[in-house]
């Protein structure tokens, strides 16, 4: 590239100062009319400092001349002078130059050359388009204009030139300022030129308007904002995981229930956030797998939520895969939820679905389904099962005369004595007023006897003391064995006559009539 240097020469004497101009294509190698000037220098006070060497062509002599800071330099010294070199400016390439033919043809690139003193040297159509200024309005205005007004005052224009001189390039994105006063998102370099021989002569600026990628970037920006926000805000947990099962995000609720801050979960593999019911964890790929088939998990499927503290909650959700647009698997999402509560509520609600209210014991309706179960067994394996129905003698008196309170007392506690006289898996029912059954699967008539004389015993012996009242009542009870052939209306029917029987017989007795 060629370059216009100005020679300076100082006066000596009276003489006066003259300037001559050079065209170079090597600042090493300056070819004048009649002088030969080879040397390097370094900028002072806006010039160059250079040893260079005088040849007159015409009147065939040579002249030594140094400026050094003074100080003399090796070889003969005929006489000395000053000589300031200006700093080179940058020259557009020439019209028809195939650089030159480039850089007009570009469209979505504004390109332009500044000299040392930042002023614009060169100006494409690309920046006239850009930037609504002609060529010959902007060439050589201070590169400030192309600014907005904030960026002036902090000195922006300076430090971009000065990093791109000290580092060689300069890039960043920011607001520039149109002609109009528009503003536009532009991705700048700034490129600083340097001579061969180390001469700085300028700069190359190139400009792209990015203003319509910011604007989707802000906006996307934002709706990840509000779609965030959102997340935060709900009640339920979400963590989303890359396509390898790492953790990648984890709202407030998410962090709350683990006990685990962001960074605590960030990476982590989502096995060791869920695991299966049974406690054990299964490998990452197989859960994985699992959750990306849109699984939910509920008392039904259950997960664990392992917490910060080791321990585990209960908990209900739903995962779903997430794919990208051109439809690769990305990842999952798992929403979820404290099941805690709600699965003790839903404890809670069967147990009143399926017993007493007052005793705690299975109600008709359960004690129904059991029996038809026991039935059903005793069809299957041969195996009989005892029914004992009881019903209390002179309960109506004791609600007659101490009130209900009294009365609903005395079943409570009843029904825990009767309790410890029958296993776990035994079914003990309330089914009436005042009237019990219960179902003891593989029983003999032995055994089945035996159990229905310790409830007589327990309830004859039992008494309740209310306003300083005592009240007693026995027990009339009827024993029959679930056989193969029956139906439960059939065993519910004998074990309800045999109570009869022993009522009729004066009460508190057992009474089995033996089958045939």
């Amino acid at each position: 590239m060629q370059s216009w240097i100005v020679l300076r020469r100082g006066s000596r004497g009276n003489s006066r100062g003259r300037a001559k101009s050079v065209r170079t294509m090597d600042i090493g190698r300056v070819m004048h009319r009649r002088a030969r000037i080879i040397g390097h220098g370094s900028v002072d006070a806006g010039g160059l400092r250079v040893t260079v060497q005088l040849r007159s062509e015409t009147a065939g002599r040579s002249r030594r001349m140094c400026e050094s800071a003074g100080a003399p330099v090796p070889g003969r010294v005929t006489w000395s002078r000053k000589w300031t070199i200006a700093p080179a400016r940058p020259s557009p390439p020439e019209p028809g130059h195939q650089f030159a033919a480039m850089v007009d043809r570009v469209r979505d690139y504004a390109i332009f050359l500044i000299d040392p003193e930042g002023r614009i040297a060169s100006w494409n159509p690309a920046a006239e388009a850009m930037k609504g200024y002609s060529a010959a309005e902007i060439i050589g205005q201070p590169l400030d204009v192309l600014y907005t007004d904030a960026q002036r005052k902090a000195g922006a224009p300076q430090h971009n030139l000065r990093a791109a001189r000290e580092e060689g390039t300069y890039v960043e994105e920011s607001w520039r300022r149109r002609k109009d006063g528009q503003l536009f998102w532009a991705l700048i370099e700034i490129i600083s030129i340097v001579e061969p021989g180390g001469v700085h002569t300028g700069f190359c600026k190139i400009t792209r308007d990015l203003t319509h990628r910011k604007r989707l970037h802000d906006a996307l920006e934002q709706e990840m904002e509000r779609t965030a926000g959102t997340l935060q805000a709900i009640g339920d947990a979400v963590v989303s995981t890359d396509a390898e099962g790492r953790i990648s995000f984890a709202n407030a609720k998410a962090q709350s229930l683990s006990g685990r801050s962001l960074n605590d979960l960030f990476d982590v593999g989502i096995h060791e956030l869920l695991v299966f019911g049974d406690g054990e964890t299964p490998p990452l790929a197989v859960l994985f797998e699992q959750l990306c088939q849109g699984q939910v998990f509920s008392e039904h499927f259950p997960v664990l939520l392992r917490k910060h503290d080791g321990s585990t909650m209960a908990v209900d959700g739903v995962a779903a895969p997430v794919r990208a647009l051109d439809g690769r698997f990305a990842g999952c999402v798992v929403v979820f939820r404290d099941a805690t509560t709600s699965r003790e509520n839903l404890r809670a609600l069967a147990h009143q679905a399926t017993h007493d209210d007052m005793t705690g014991l299975v109600n008709r309706a359960e004690f129904d389904k059991r029996l038809a179960r026991s039935v059903m067994r005793a069809q299957q394996s041969a195996t009989a099962s005892a029914l004992i129905y009881i019903d209390l003698d002179g309960f109506k008196a004791v609600n007659d005369s101490g009130g209900h309170a009294a009365g609903d007392e005395l079943l409570r506690r009843l029904a825990r004595i009767f309790a410890e006289h029958i296993r776990e898996r035994d079914t003990l029912a309330r089914i009436g007023g005042d009237e019990f059954a219960l179902i003891i699967d593989g029983c003999s008539h032995e055994v089945a006897d035996r159990v229905a004389d310790a409830i007589r015993s327990a309830t004859e012996d039992f008494a309740i003391n209310q306003d300083g009242r005592e009240y007693q009542v026995g027990a009339s009870v009827g024993v029959t064995l679930i056989v193969a052939g029956d139906t439960a209306e059939e065993a519910l029917g004998r074990a309800d006559r045999a109570c009869y029987t022993a009522k009729a017989q004066g009460g508190n007795r057992v009474h089995h009539p033996r089958m045939h």
